[in-house]
């Protein structure tokens, strides 16, 4: 459920289903959670996901204006230099020319920049204090887009969360990251 702002971005409001059972019978409340892992500077927008699966995931839109005067102020002219938009206009203009897919967010410079994977690591792990264990994303996979009516409904038609399992876990550690706190 969500409403939408400005004729542009999707505001997820709530789900028709407010919880999801993991394999082991635990059952997650995503939205919490999701709004914990947003609370910190670096990351705009998180999805929880893992119904019928061992552990939960997160699906991470990370906040570019953020991460790039992280890396200005820590003087990370590499990290710098593989952030593809600077401002929220940037990302409307330029991510929003074009369909958004899996394979765009898997081979962008920055979701391989060894910076990027930590800082956000980082961030998630922090934050996952105010998380029970088992809702703790295991692993975490950084989408280019933010969440709108087309990202969500190309995400939706275009992979499952079965797909992004089996993505996260066939793929090499540059292209993911295992969460550690």
């Amino acid at each position: 459920m969500g409403r939408i702002i400005d004729n542009k971005f999707l505001k997820i409001t709530g789900r028709i289903k407010e919880q999801f059972k993991l394999e082991n019978g635990k059952f997650v409340v995503p939205a919490p959670c999701e709004d914990v892992f947003t609370r910190g500077p670096y990351i705009s927008q998180c999805m929880i996901l893992g119904a019928n699966h061992s552990h939960t995931i997160a699906l991470i839109v990370p906040n570019y204006v953020e991460i790039a005067k992280y890396a200005e102020e820590h003087g990370k002219a590499e990290l710098l230099a593989n952030i593809p938009y600077r401002s929220l206009q940037d990302v409307v203009t330029l991510a929003g020319s074009k369909v958004p897919t899996i394979e765009d967010s898997m081979s962008m410079p920055l979701f391989q920049d060894k910076q990027f994977i930590e800082l956000i690591s980082h961030e998630i792990g922090r934050h996952s204090a105010n998380v029970k264990n088992y809702e703790r994303p295991l692993i975490w996979m950084p989408l280019h887009v933010p969440f709108s009516p087309v990202s969500i409904y190309i995400l939706s038609m275009s992979i499952n969360v079965l797909s992004i399992f089996s993505i996260l876990g066939e793929s090499n550690v540059d292209t993911k990251a295992v969460i550690t706190s």
